[in-house]
């Protein structure tokens, strides 16, 4: 039985926008006249770097401080621009927001018949708090959500986790039986922290997949 789906965002739920891609390197090629060829190489160093540290022992988190910090330095760049463009990139991750596909959309508005549910994700570079208005955007019920940026920990954190399963069940009012909380994503390591607290993990072969996905997990309500 399936009381609460739990979902990743990146890559499970939604994927980048290539009309922010390309904005967001015009951001950098105004201000310093970079390249978009010259930009790709340090977006990819830093996204390792921050991948490399979620995964160590204590799922640490790099702040937005020390993600932009480092890509400006990288860039040979003055690093305390970092505020100014972290800003600016929040902006525009809202005018032109990640993709998500309509039979996505139709599968939470359907599932969310029968079951709670919940966004537990990394935020990426973009923080939580501009992702969270764009969720908020699509219409469906989220009941609430959980970010490594706002408790300093990164999938695939127990303590995340634990986040996600103790607001399962203040939504509920009850103590809800952790392997009737299923939590969805695409990553075999990161995702599967949720196993950790008792829950159950679906990984998935990316945002394609999870309509059906919805669906089959929803039916085991009945």
């Amino acid at each position: 039985m399936v009381t609460h789906i739990s979902i990743d965002l990146w890559n499970t739920l939604i994927r980048p926008n290539p009309a922010y891609r390309e904005q967001r390197n015009n951001v950098f090629k105004r201000m310093y006249g970079l390249s978009s060829e010259s930009l790709e190489p340090a977006w990819k160093s830093i996204k390792e770097r921050a991948s490399a540290l979620a995964l160590a022992p204590g799922n640490a988190v790099m702040t937005k401080g020390q993600a932009f910090s480092a890509l400006l330095i990288l860039l040979n760049k003055n690093p305390s621009d970092w505020r100014k463009i972290y800003a600016e990139l929040c902006e525009l991750m809202l005018k032109y927001p990640p993709i998500i596909e309509d039979e996505a959309l139709s599968a939470l508005f359907e599932a969310r018949q029968s079951v709670t549910l919940s966004i537990t994700s990394n935020a990426g570079f973009v923080g939580a708090d501009t992702l969270e208005q764009v969720v908020k955007s699509w219409g469906p019920d989220f009941s609430f959500m959980v970010f490594d940026d706002w408790y300093g920990v990164a999938k695939p954190s127990k303590t995340l986790f634990n986040l996600t399963k103790l607001s399962v069940n203040h939504v509920h009012g009850r103590n809800v039986p952790p392997e009737q909380i299923v939590h969805v994503g695409d990553h075999e390591i990161c995702d599967s922290g949720a196993l950790a607290v008792g829950m159950r993990c679906q990984i998935i072969g990316g945002y394609k997949e999870l309509p059906q996905t919805l669906r089959e997990l929803t039916n085991e309500t009945y």
